[in-house]
């Protein structure tokens, strides 16, 4: 990248929502994907860390309440230090900037700096959490206001006005206060406020674990006490905490945590079709992909492209990264009309068909050495293969060519390789999962490779897979129960394990 060293960067400080990584903007979702240095707080959803780019700096400043935190100064300084250093900086901020997320501090900071900025707004939790509940927080006739106070008090600031809050007709939304919902409600009623006015608690609105309890003023810090409600949690109060505005209807898959492994992309088309049936999804992927179309050997590649009569894919990362190379390169698609293409798995034929190419064979059987034998039959003495692959890919499908005298070549287009931040949330959720979905049997081989035995031996998750090698990975490793989806297709996958679910509700009921 070209720039002048004594250019200062810019920072954009984006509110990533509530929870659910979906409720972050547009212009914050373009912005993370191509920042040079994220520096991101602990209630932010952190597969949206998954969104940078692979060489993005990405700092940890998470503030746990009663726990170890990055002081606010502290955050201040490496903002700045980070734009003098002529960084595209993104500080990412759960909730919004503005509301209690001490997003001005930053910015005087900045302004005082001198580095530009430039704020995104997100959706608020006292806002969102309370729509999630399913309760309004206005509603005509009822409500014509609402009150976003924090429920946290530092030592140097002021008590509460409860007299005055006592007295708002309006809702009252308090954020953080779970410390002190009892001081709260008792406060509110001592100073006149209905003890039967309606109440609720929403804790981890946006996420799989997203808790509502509701009663009344004078209920309901016992009421959540009793569920062990803690922060991160929303109270309302007011009549419109009384309202119940959810829909009735759940998906097949409402109620699942379901851990999904593979690639981003896999991740999520996966994660997309999951959630359409209510699923709570885990992207337990920690393997990037690792492009060597940059390399001198893939330039050498394109000048002899032509010498080779078929193109074999065994992913749809490989026909991504190898014809977005050759527009880079600009070579003329029309050119490739020459080349008959196989494909193992549907998944991988409509990735080619996404660059207007119809694949002339498909094997739906999950892997390269299938697909090797399958070919055998068609090829002819003037055929020759180029395997457009992963560089650490399963050998079996080498070994037929090899075995039948094939004349191919075998060229690493790009590797999966672990990226610690990610195994280490991955090492945190996955014993928390009921379905766990390996989509090939080289992620099966990476994944496990990774993972610490007394994590492998305390996994109670079913294991569902696509294909046959990686079916058969899973069995070396000592696995039997293995859910298989019937093709390999993300379709097939989600109707497996939708299956399976529904068997599961129908014993235990």
């Amino acid at each position: 990248m070209d720039r002048n060293k004594n250019t200062k960067g810019k920072v954009y400080l984006i509110g990533a929502g509530p929870g659910d990584p979906e409720l972050i903007t547009l212009k914050g979702e373009r912005l993370l994907k191509s920042c040079e240095t994220v520096v991101y707080d602990r209630l932010i959803p952190e597969s949206l860390l998954y969104l940078v780019p692979e060489n993005c700096e990405k700092i940890d400043v998470g503030k746990t309440p009663g726990g170890i935190s990055v002081h606010q100064e502290d955050i201040n300084r490496i903002l700045v230090r980070k734009a003098e250093e002529g960084k595209k900086v993104v500080r990412l901020k759960g909730g919004d900037p503005f509301v209690f997320g001490r997003g001005g501090e930053e910015i005087l900071a900045l302004q005082k700096a001198g580095i530009d900025f430039e704020v995104v707004p997100g959706i608020s939790s006292s806002l969102s959490a309370p729509a999630l509940g399913g309760i309004p927080v206005t509603h005509r006739n009822v409500s014509r206001s609402f009150h976003v106070i924090t429920g946290h008090r530092d030592k140097e600031e002021g008590d509460w006005d409860f007299k005055n809050l006592a007295k708002v007709e309006g809702t009252l939304i308090f954020l953080m206060g779970m410390e002190s919902i009892k001081t709260i409600t008792e406060e509110l009623i001592k100073e006149g406020k209905d003890s039967n006015t309606p109440a609720a608690v929403i804790s981890n609105a946006a996420r799989d674990n997203q808790i509502t309890v509701r009663g009344t003023l004078g209920t309901i810090s016992a009421i959540a006490s009793g569920r062990n409600i803690k922060a991160p949690a929303v109270i309302v109060i007011g009549e419109t905490a009384a309202y119940h505005f959810l829909s009735g209807k759940k998906g097949n898959l409402s109620g699942a945590r379901i851990g999904i492994t593979g690639t981003e992309s896999f991740v999520r088309k996966l994660s997309d079709a999951l959630r359409e049936e209510d699923a709570a999804v885990i992207n337990l992927g920690f393997l990037t992909v690792k492009k060597h179309t940059k390399s001198l050997e893939f330039k050498e590649l394109i000048a002899r492209l032509f010498e080779y009569t078929w193109l074999i894919f065994t992913s749809s990362n490989g026909v991504q990264i190898f014809f977005d190379a050759l527009k880079e390169e600009k070579i003329d698609f029309r050119r490739l009309a020459a080349f008959k293409i196989a494909a193992v798995g549907q998944g991988t034929a409509d990735a080619i068909a996404g660059f207007g190419f119809a694949a002339d064979y498909v094997s739906d059987k999950g892997n390269g050495g299938a697909l090797a034998g399958e070919l055998l039959p068609i090829l002819t003495e003037q055929d020759r293969l180029l395997l457009l692959r992963a560089g650490n890919a399963s050998g079996d499908m080498t070994i037929v060519l090899k075995n039948h005298h094939v004349i191919f070549e075998d060229f690493p287009v790009y590797s999966l390789v672990p990226e610690e931040y990610k195994k280490q949330r991955v090492l945190k959720e996955l014993s928390d999962v009921d379905y766990l979905i390996f989509a090939s049997s080289l992620g099966v081989k990476e994944f496990y490779h990774e993972l610490p035995e007394n994590l492998r031996n305390s996994m109670k998750a079913k294991l569902v897979c696509m294909g046959e090698a990686t079916r058969d990975r899973l069995s070396a490793l000592g696995y039997t129960k293995i859910l298989q989806a019937e093709k390999t297709a993300i379709s097939s996958l989600v109707q497996t394990v939708v299956k399976d679910y529904a068997d599961k509700k129908e014993e235990t009921e």
